[in-house]
């Protein structure tokens, strides 16, 4: 309880750690007492989320881009060719056990950095993990459709593996981005515009 006249506008309420030690939903309001100890209308009760499973994860080693050049684009020379989709080396990996779950997700860019999404460009693949692809690492490739087409000159992508036991996040990878430009100097329009 704070005495009167208040004048604040905000108040710090010590939350210790045993009241947000366990999950649930908590809900906060106050009542202001008037003069003669009367309760004016109190505030609307406002809900607080104590939720533990967003701590940070392990880091997964990121994946790589095996035919990008030297300088890490992905172009109309690139083989396989584009059109038949770019291949994702996921690496070996130390966290994570046989039947976890690998989520690879692709999005597409409209700048050589990962800036100004490309909404269309996007996609997530699910890999069941075996103890060989834990031990070895395994590659995904991702399709043409959607994934490269919309991106066309000076773009990019980012991609990131979660690795999920059941619904539960376990570890994480950072962005890696790979470069695309599908144009040719000359060419009106850009490689595989067809497929």
């Amino acid at each position: 309880s704070y005495p009167g006249p208040i004048t604040q506008l905000e108040f710090e309420i010590p939350l210790t750690p045993q009241r947000l030690g366990t999950d649930g939903v908590a809900l906060l309001h106050y009542v202001v007492l008037d003069a003669d100890a009367n309760p004016d209308p109190a505030s609307a009760p406002v809900k607080l989320t104590i939720d533990h499973s967003q701590v940070p994860v392990p880091s997964l080693n990121p994946v790589t881009f095996p035919h990008a050049t030297l300088w890490g684009y992905l172009n109309c020379q690139t083989r396989p060719a584009l059109n038949q989709g770019v291949t994702v080396n996921v690496p070996p990996q130390t966290v994570g056990m046989a039947g976890d779950v690998c989520k690879l997700q692709w999005q597409g860019y409209r700048s050589l950095n990962g800036a100004g999404v490309v909404a269309e460009a996007y996609l997530e693949v699910p890999h069941t993990l075996s103890e060989d692809n834990l031990l070895k690492g395994f590659n995904i490739v991702v399709p043409f459709r959607p994934c490269v087409k919309p991106l066309i000159d000076n773009d990019s992508a980012l991609v990131v593996i979660s690795f999920y036991r059941g619904v539960r996040l376990i570890a994480q990878s950072a962005p890696e981005l790979v470069k695309i430009d599908r144009t040719i100097s000359g060419e009106r329009l850009p490689c595989y515009s067809n497929d």
